[in-house]
């Protein structure tokens, strides 16, 4: 496989044949195939659950995500998430505070009360930078609180890789970092 600029690989392949005396000797075959550019994570992508109810925030993340090779659910309000991490029991979840008909922050509490929900690492990305909204999902259990307005993109994918990369999730923790 021949590595091609990034987000994506190219892999080409082919046989090729002749013709001696009527018959045919070999046949021409040629295959090129395009899938997402895993690089460092080629052995383990991550399944992740994007939470947010504006699909102008949503939708380029899971795009981003997927590009990265990692399978993407997605879900606009907290119903859908609920369902969602319960029953696809995703590796990340990447979670907004304001989504319907509960806020973020509730949705991780009802969450967190499910044998399925205890364990799975959370990166909040929230447009509420208050002191008191990032406490409360350090309480939650939130491994890393992201403010839109302030963090890159390519943050979150180190994010992102980071979890790939470790055999087991981090654990809860006081001392969670943010970006503000």
């Amino acid at each position: 496989m021949r590595r091609v600029d990034q987000p994506w690989q190219a892999a080409a392949t082919g046989v090729y044949g002749r013709r001696a005396g009527g018959q045919v000797q070999a046949v021409t075959i040629f295959a090129l195939t395009f899938t997402p550019n895993a690089g460092e994570n080629a052995g383990r992508m991550a399944t992740v659950l994007v939470v947010d109810d504006d699909p102008a925030a949503r939708k380029p993340l899971a795009r981003l995500l997927q590009m990265e090779g990692h399978e993407v659910v997605c879900a606009e309000n907290a119903v859908m998430a609920m369902a969602a991490a319960l029953g696809r029991r995703p590796d990340l979840i990447l979670l907004d505070v304001a989504i319907p008909p509960m806020d973020g922050l509730t949705f991780l509490f009802l969450l967190r009360e499910k044998p399925a929900g205890k364990e799975v690492p959370v990166i909040v990305i929230s447009g509420m930078e208050d002191a008191r909204t990032q406490q409360r999902a350090r309480e939650l259990g939130v491994t890393h609180y992201l403010v839109k307005s302030q963090y890159k993109t390519r943050e979150l994918l180190d994010l992102v890789r980071g979890f790939c990369l470790r055999s087991e999730h981090l654990p809860n923790s006081e001392d969670v970092p943010t970006t503000a």
